[in-house]
């Protein structure tokens, strides 16, 4: 009888801390504290979606990057996209096409994209960087301070020179003792940040 009295006690503990979870924990659909500012200065500017503002602390998928790196070139450039002939068979995705025929992201082959795919830290600043030089013309991409990290080994050779260049250019920052963690994935808020700095330091 005691061990009966012991699980029910052990259950409404259980759901009671669901529920106080559930009341108190910070809402998906708000961004942590050191985000706050920076993401209203995105959405002020235009660049966050309805879908990552859903869950901010989310992995964002390539798709949804897409999404906000092509409002970002056009906070940019002050230009709309046109329309791209792109076709891929597992997205139709406007933003995804244009991106593409940009050259600011590549597909996994000429028919898919992987639209669901999450984005790893340098993956995401290859894209910003593409984006960069497709859009601020007085910008040299080619031209960083070399930085040595303490995972240096774990960056892909192609992506080391747009981690550099968005490291040294204040766009991504390192995560302590000297390293960048390239292989991360990257949240929908950390996303949101890096586009809106590469706006606020390259809009005229």
């Amino acid at each position: 009888m005691k061990k009966s009295y012991i699980a029910v006690l052990v259950i409404v503990v259980g759901l009671l801390a669901v529920v106080l979870w559930d009341k108190f924990a910070p809402s998906k659909s708000e961004p942590s504290d050191w985000a706050v500012d920076e993401i209203n200065g995105a959405i002020e500017e235009g660049l966050v979606t309805d879908s990552v503002r859903a869950d901010y602390q989310a992995n964002i998928t390539r798709e949804q990057f897409c999404e906000v790196v092509m409002l970002a070139y056009e906070s940019i450039s002050g230009k709309k996209v046109a329309e791209s002939d792109v076709k891929f068979t597992d997205t139709d995705n406007s933003s995804v096409k244009k991106a593409a025929e940009m050259g600011i992201v590549k597909g996994h082959s000429e028919e898919i994209f992987a639209p669901e795919e999450l984005i790893t830290r340098e993956q995401i600043a290859a894209m910003l960087v593409r984006m960069i030089d497709a859009t601020a013309d007085d910008v040299d991409v080619n031209t960083y301070n070399q930085i040595t990290f303490a995972d240096e080994a774990d960056i892909s050779d192609w992506a080391k020179p747009s981690v550099n260049f968005a490291f040294d250019q204040g766009l991504i920052t390192g995560v302590g003792e000297n390293m960048i963690l390239p292989q991360q994935n990257t949240t929908c808020e950390q996303a949101i940040v890096l586009a809106y700095r590469a706006v606020e330091k390259y809009k005229k």
